[in-house]
């Protein structure tokens, strides 16, 4: 469909590309260090994918810096997305900044990945309810509680 989309940290360590996959766009992340991760993303059967469903993504400059913002959808959902490079601390990392609207309760939000090589930090940072490990995939489960129909969620990757 489309060249990939990517960003790096400023310090050049930790890049995130996103490419086009049937009907989504499925992202990887990668280190200067070798370690990589990718997103464990689902297919147009999933109401609930394991990652949200993105199939618009552009590539714009937010305040002088590199911002990809998407949206997507499946099932009753409606997800966006937008990832930055940020400084947090002494140290720079990709922000991943996600949202689902949808008119039923969800039955699964979550962003989830595969350890390809090496081991990549994922931190929770707001509306991740759990992050589980099982085997060589990490999964962010967004809160569900509230009802709320717009859930929100955002992590860090050093």
């Amino acid at each position: 469909m489309s060249d990939p989309l990517s960003i790096q940290t400023a310090n050049q360590r930790l890049t995130v590309e996103f490419t086009w996959k049937a009907d989504r766009y499925v992202h990887r992340i990668t280190s200067n260090a070798g370690c990589e991760i990718t997103s464990v993303d689902g297919t147009p059967e999933d109401l609930w994918p394991a990652s949200p469903p993105i199939q618009q993504l552009s590539l714009e400059s937010i305040a002088g810096q590199p911002v990809l913002l998407g949206v997507g959808a499946a099932g009753s959902g409606h997800w966006s997305i937008s990832v930055s490079s940020v400084v947090d601390g002494e140290d720079e990392a990709l922000k991943f900044e996600l949202a689902c609207r949808s008119r039923e309760a969800p039955g699964q939000l979550a962003s989830t990945y595969r350890h390809e090589s090496g081991q990549l930090r994922i931190e929770a940072r707001s509306g991740v309810s759990e992050v589980v490990t099982v085997a060589d995939e990490v999964r962010l489960d967004a809160s569900l509680d509230g009802q709320e129909r717009t859930r929100q969620w955002s992590y860090l990757v050093r």
